[in-house]
This record gives C-alpha cells, structure tokens and sequence, in this order.
C-alpha cells in the first residue's frame, strides 16, 4: 500500500544521502475511515483513538482541541485532553456528525530533506490539505518545513501540527490538481481487489 511505497522510496533515499541528519521521532495523524452515520456510536471508537472536536462538548474543551480514547464503558467513552485531564463523553450526544473528527497516531521519523505532504488544511499556517513543503531543519521537536518559498514551523509535540506525512506515494485524490513530481497509489472499487498504478506528475 502507499505507507509501504514510502518508505521504500524513503530507503533509497537515506542510501543515496539525499535526506540527512538530524532526525525526529515524532507522532502523525492518520484520519480513520469511519463512516458519519457510525459517529454517535460507542462501537465505532476504540482505545488510542483521537477525537477532533470542531465544536465544544463541553467545559473540558474548547473548540478544535483533541482528546484521546482511554477507555469504551458501557454507555459512555472516558478521553483525555492534552493537558492530561479526563471526563465522560457519549457519542450519542453529538449534534452534528461533521462536528467531530476521528484520528489514530502513528510513528513516522522525519530526516532533513524529507518530501511532506500536509493532510489537513491549516489555516493558522496558511497551508493548504494536499499542499507540498520540504523539510529544511530540524529544532527539537519542531520542523521547520519550506512551503512556496516560506518557512512554516510546526510543533509535533502539539497534536494541531501533527497532520503530516511523508510526500512521495500519494493516493489519486491527493495527486489531482498538483504540478510537483509525485507518485499516485490507485485502489479499485470492487472488494478484494487492487490495482496499482505509478504516475508521474510533470
């Protein structure tokens, strides 16, 4: 698939010294595929799982902040904000189902040199969900990432900044509409089954 794509392209790279030192370890946000129907559903959660809220629940969030899945119970979700409080949260009181997002972390390690794609539009940041940048340096936990000939500086210590991935296998949707070199990963639409199909974008 496109995560085994990358980091086959990744590999090459590191043994032709195009991205180079440092690095960083570094959590990523991959947006699961849940359908908008299944939201107010407890089944649709699991533990680990990263819940953008783009509206208020309540007093323990404000809008756009994240909490995390500690615990399914029976009728309600125990998760935690990024400060390290807890509260309840049932799903089945969401009033509308785009209000929320569903996310799962994963690892990635991010080298000078590194090709990015941003997955989520930023507006704080001006970026764009599909836009390109390079990464130009690395300060602790903060990559400093060229993007149309400006720096843009994104914390990943901070869940908002960990929208990210590596840019080199893109899915055709990503691809559509981009001028910069890339490759494109098709899936066909019948189940089992699964074409894939190298593009280059010139």
């Amino acid at each position: 698939d496109r995560k085994i794509v990358n980091e086959g392209i990744r590999k090459y790279l590191l043994e032709q010294g195009v991205l180079e030192s440092p690095s960083l370890e570094a959590q990523i946000l991959v947006r699961l595929d849940r359908l908008e129907a299944d939201k107010p559903y407890l089944s649709t959660y699991a533990k680990d799982d990263i819940v953008l809220f783009k509206r208020s629940p309540n007093r323990a969030l404000q809008a756009f902040d994240y909490a995390s899945v500690v615990c399914v119970e029976a009728h309600r979700l125990i998760l935690r904000c990024e400060d390290g409080s807890c509260f309840y949260w049932s799903p089945k009181d969401l009033g509308k189902t785009e209000d929320i997002e569903i996310y799962r972390a994963e690892p990635r390690v991010f080298c000078v040199g590194e090709r990015i794609v941003f997955t989520r539009t930023q507006r704080s940041q001006g970026l764009i969900n599909g836009a390109f940048g390079t990464l130009r340096s690395i300060e602790g936990s903060v990559l400093n990432i060229e993007v149309k000939n400006r720096l843009v500086a994104l914390d990943l210590s901070q869940r908002k900044a960990q929208h990210l991935d590596y840019g080199y296998a893109l899915t055709t949707y990503k691809v559509q509409g981009q001028e910069e070199a890339s490759i494109a990963y098709g899936e066909s639409p019948r189940p089992h089954t699964r074409q894939s199909k190298h593009l280059r974008i010139e």
